[in-house]
């Protein structure tokens, strides 16, 4: 990870933390989404105070998880940085239901929440829990190697970004115990080693990877001007696929 994007990343923990130490200790209530719109008459039914203190809280709290995960993410540690980042939701979560104890507006006479407060609330709840299980799946899918069949002249690779590459079409094949310098990730998921989808790399420019990058060698393959460079677990078992390939590619006419 370069110096930029890690600054980049630095730019919301700064506003996490000032934020949290003026709603804390400058009294600046007027921060808190949803209390600063509030009307005068209902603020009276806030524990504003007590409300100031749990948001301030969640600020540093979030301000420390962003700040992990950059850390981690210039140090390379992408799977880690991925999972942390993710505890943000649950923080959110969390928020988001216990803030409502301190809204006096939310309860009726009888000290229970109101009905349109409880469908609000789940409706948001139901939501961010929806998204972090999408974030969760695709950190999983992301973080499995890619799966290739051969057959019929084809090589399928399953998978996310996944594709279908006519061996006829394919102009050079080759193996090689390194890769080019990744450059910039254009459309694709890099979770720590395991990088799948579209990168520009040094020398080659735009290319489509699907490899661990702490296993070599790695299988390049140039179809219609594009590369597309794979791997599979093992450095054995990448030499053995390539000899596979490299049999299935020429029976199927490729290269000439």
């Amino acid at each position: 990870m370069s110096t930029l994007p890690s600054v980049i990343c630095l730019i919301p923990v700064t506003l996490l933390v000032v934020t949290g130490f003026l709603i804390k200790y400058k009294k600046a209530y007027w921060l808190i989404s949803g209390y600063n719109t509030m009307s005068a008459e209902k603020k009276k039914n806030v524990d504003t105070k007590a409300l100031g203190e749990f948001i301030a809280n969640v600020c540093f709290i979030i301000a420390g998880i962003v700040l992990a995960a950059t850390v981690l993410l210039a140090l390379k540690q992408t799977a880690i940085a991925g999972i942390i980042f993710v505890l943000i939701f649950p923080v959110i979560i969390y928020t988001l239901v216990h803030a409502q104890k301190f809204d006096g507006n939310n309860f009726n006479s009888e000290g229970k929440m109101k009905t349109g407060s409880k469908a609000m609330v789940g409706s948001i709840v139901a939501v961010l829990v929806l998204i972090t299980i999408m974030v969760g799946v695709m950190m999983s899918q992301s973080s499995k190697p890619a799966g290739y069949t051969l057959g019929n002249g084809m090589l399928t690779i399953s998978g996310m970004y996944g594709q279908e590459i006519d061996l006829r079409k394919v102009s050079s094949l080759d193996m090689k115990d390194t890769i080019p310098e990744v450059l910039l990730r254009t459309n694709g998921s890099a979770l720590g080693s395991m990088l799948k989808g579209n990168f520009k790399l040094e020398y080659l420019g735009q290319a489509k990877l699907f490899i661990d990058r702490s296993q070599s060698p790695f299988i390049f393959i140039y179809a219609d001007g594009t590369a597309i460079i794979i791997n599979c677990g093992q450095g054995e078992e990448t030499k053995a696929f390539y000899e596979k390939l490299k049999t299935e590619w020429q029976a199927s006419g490729g290269g000439k």
